[in-house]
């Protein structure tokens, strides 16, 4: 009787686990709202106008010959934006200078640079309609659920507004932990992202030439 008694006690604690467990795990499923996250990244951490934004990730590109694997480095402060595009193929970057509507290409593989005249200026966007309109956030949907990716199942935050521009946001379960990114058909990796920018992007680096047009 004592044994069948501590064996029934054990698997009563078990259980008793168990259900804790499953219960923890729904409550970290439900800290956050359909879209909480992603409305966080969209409409504050990556947002230019409100502060500096730094952010790099890994997507894949077809060259035509094949897909080839892309790192895009994006960065703005104030009146500055930097692009960097490292791949197999090419390894290039563009400083743009909003006010003066002027745009530098960095050749980095010949360590060369172009300066773009005026009339040819058009800056990178990010983040698109990261400031929406009253009649634009009402007709906003989000949604989300849980995908794979890789193998590994994430929460996902999908953001669209008016029905045509959408974004999804993929983070490990339960956290606020950005991981992956989706545009139209376009998935990409988050290697790192925040709002520390490095003045020196925006600089030509020594000892670059200057591409004459």
């Amino acid at each position: 009787m004592g044994k069948r008694y501590t064996v029934l006690k054990n698997l009563v604690f078990i259980i008793a686990a168990a259900v804790i467990c499953m219960l923890y795990a729904r409550a970290g499923d439900a800290a956050f709202s359909p879209g909480e996250r992603a409305m966080k990244i969209w409409g504050e951490n990556l947002n230019p106008s409100k502060q500096a934004i730094y952010l790099k990730f890994r997507s894949s590109a077809d060259t035509g010959d094949g897909k080839e694997n892309v790192v895009t480095t994006m960065a703005i402060k104030g009146k500055n934006t930097y692009v960097d595009i490292f791949s197999d193929s090419k390894h290039i970057s563009t400083i743009t200078d909003t006010e003066a509507r002027s745009t530098v290409i960095l050749l980095h593989d010949e360590q060369m640079y172009m300066k773009m005249p005026n009339e040819s200026y058009e800056g990178p966007n990010l983040n698109d309609g990261s400031d929406l309109s009253e009649a634009e956030k009402v007709k906003m949907v989000k949604s989300s659920g849980k995908e794979k990716i890789a193998g590994r199942t994430y929460d996902y935050e999908k953001i669209t507004v008016d029905g045509n521009i959408s974004q999804t946001y993929y983070f490990e379960e339960g956290t606020d932990k950005w991981k992956y990114w989706r545009t139209a058909d376009t998935l990409m990796e988050i290697i790192e992202y925040g709002n520390r920018v490095d003045e020196n992007l925006f600089k030509i680096p020594k000892g670059y030439s200057k591409m004459m047009m």
